[in-house]
């Protein structure tokens, strides 16, 4: 007589779409989307499963590829089957039968090799390559967004201010290098252009690129 009993303590948690659940817990639903990464995981759980129902797990039927390797495996509950009748009734037996200890059990189930599961440990690159990736991809976006938005910034100026100017540059497709003054600049430095600043304490931002400003007083100050 095999021993199944199982201490509530001893159940394990199993992850299921990010959610932690007790075995006993698992819903056929929850069973199907059940992922593994080795075959001694699957059987680990199966048979973990198994003792929290009252049976002991084995390994049944499989079906393998050109190179031996297992696509699909069945794990079943040591009573599957029956003894053949024949084996039953004979009469000419030695000696006693021995317990019948196979009464046709369904219990089982049966899992498939995926060879597009994984995760990113499995191509080689570290999450912290996947993130560097996707923010350099995400600051690429950004970088195209901005120069269009300061583009469509200069050219609504130009609508509504006549002596309005502005020009650019492009390198390799992209914004380069980028100027503007609006008229009253232009007007402010024509008539009081005696004194006009050239500031480039700003340091480089996140497109590598410097910060001037010209600034100028007027007859206020």
């Amino acid at each position: 007589m095999v021993d199944v009993t199982v201490d509530k303590a001893e159940v394990d948690l199993i992850n299921v779409d990010g959610f932690e659940k007790l075995i006993t817990e698992l819903t056929i639903e929850d069973i199907w989307r059940l992922v593994f990464d080795t075959k001694s995981q699957v059987c680990e759980f199966y048979a973990k499963y198994a003792k929290c129902y009252g049976f002991v797990s084995q390994k049944y039927l499989k079906m393998v590829d050109v190179n031996g390797n297992i696509n699909t495996r069945q794990l079943v509950c040591n009573k599957v089957g029956e003894r053949h009748w024949k084996h039953l009734k004979r009469d000419n037996r030695q000696r006693e039968h021995r317990i019948i200890t196979r009464v046709n059990c369904k219990a089982r189930i049966r899992f498939i090799r995926h060879y597009r599961t994984g995760g990113y440990d499995k191509v080689g690159f570290t999450c912290k390559d996947l993130h560097n990736h996707i923010s350099k991809t995400r600051r690429g976006k950004v970088k195209d967004g901005d120069a269009f938005a300061a583009l469509a910034y200069l050219l609504s100026k130009i609508d509504s201010d006549p002596l309005f100017l502005g020009k650019f540059t492009l390198k390799d497709g992209r914004l380069d290098n980028l100027m503007w003054a609006d008229g009253a600049s232009i007007v402010d430095y024509k008539y009081f252009g005696d004194v006009l600043a050239f500031d480039t304490t700003y340091k480089k931002n996140i497109y590598n690129k410097p910060l001037v400003i010209f600034s100028g007083t007027n007859h206020h100050g």
